[in-house]
């Protein structure tokens, strides 16, 4: 696949996000002040009220995830702590659900911008964990860290079993790269650098 087909992939996927997030927000907020009156309006030890506060909490567990898919669309740049924060909302039942113990420590690249562009392979990079573990990996670890000059991130990976990265993902993940974003892989290991190049 091209850089430049990767590209326009990537534009067009940021642009259904922005679509899916407004369309979502507009009745969740309907549902969320309906909510809001419900229980206002019952006792607080009765069925209803019980049963509004678990809808209401849901609808927020959907707010904070349609927030998450919003950000990806803004192209400005962002610290690490918050673009990490963004992919992990995003994925964190994921990573709960297949049992994947995540640790991230991105604290030398507190004094920079996060390059936009290395936030959808990030998010890439994670899914590609998820689906190794989804496909039959067992005890995965992941570790995200950062280094500056030039930025780079590493995401290494730690199974109970010899690690094979899941295949469609792994082509995935590949075809995000191009002139602006390098992704390298190698066995229990992923690299994202900003800037491209050889």
């Amino acid at each position: 696949m091209t850089a430049a087909r990767a590209v326009a992939e990537r534009d067009t996927l940021l642009e259904l996000i922005a679509i899916a997030t407004h369309d979502i927000n507009n009745p969740l907020q309907s549902l969320v002040v309906l909510l809001e009156l419900a229980l206002d309006e019952a006792h607080p030890e009765s069925d209803a009220y019980v049963r509004a506060q678990q809808c209401l909490m849901a609808g927020e567990g959907i707010r904070a995830l349609s927030s998450a898919l919003a950000g990806l669309g803004r192209s400005r740049p962002q610290d690490a702590a918050a673009a990490w924060g963004r992919v992990h909302g995003l994925l964190s039942r994921r990573f709960d659900r297949f049992g994947i113990q995540v640790g991230a420590d991105l604290s030398r690249l507190d004094r920079q911008p996060f390059p936009v562009e290395l936030e959808l392979p990030l998010l890439g990079a994670c899914m590609l964990v998820i689906a190794t573990a989804a496909a039959g990996a067992r005890g995965v670890r992941m570790a995200l860290s950062g280094e500056p000059d030039p930025l780079r991130l590493s995401l290494a990976v730690e199974a109970a079993e010899p690690l094979a990265w899941e295949p469609v993902a792994l082509a995935r993940l590949g075809a995000l790269a191009n002139d602006t974003v390098r992704i390298e892989i190698a066995a229990g290991q992923v690299t994202l650098r900003a800037g491209g190049g050889a």
